[in-house]
């Protein structure tokens, strides 16, 4: 049995893998933080379901697949936040989590597991591309 989600049989399968050690990162990194949304509830969340936030005027949206909170916090506060965490900033005011990245198609545009699309800044393509790399390897 491996890493307590089911067995990987030869040939092995490199998707099933992922799977596994996106499991197991998520049971080894239990990253809780806590905010409050601009209504006062106390929202925590795993830092690795975090999917992207995005800075909307005085307010950060925090997306989390199908669902999205707004919080006072700023995109700065989130970077400071999260600074040892897999998150880059790919434009101003987006902030990707690299581990929800599903592809980067040839015009720049990082497409997320949730189906999101954002454009890379063209001196941060890269950059970006670098530090992907990086975390995957």
């Amino acid at each position: 049995k491996a890493f307590g989600d089911g067995f990987i049989a030869k040939p092995i399968d490199k998707k099933r893998l992922f799977i596994c050690f996106d499991r197991l990162s998520k049971k080894q990194h239990k990253n809780i933080i806590s905010f409050k949304d601009i209504y006062g509830m106390n929202i925590k969340i795993n830092v690795n379901d975090i999917i992207s936030i995005i800075s909307k005027g005085r307010y950060t949206l925090v997306c989390k697949n199908k669902k999205v909170w707004e919080c006072n916090r700023s995109l700065k506060k989130w970077c400071t936040i999260l600074s040892n965490s897999n998150f880059f900033l790919c434009k101003r005011g987006v902030l990707l989590n690299m581990h929800a990245i599903e592809c980067i198609d040839v015009d720049e545009y990082v497409i997320l597991k949730n189906g999101s699309k954002f454009k890379l800044t063209d001196n941060l393509g890269k950059i970006f591309e670098d530090e992907y790399n990086l975390y995957w390897s």
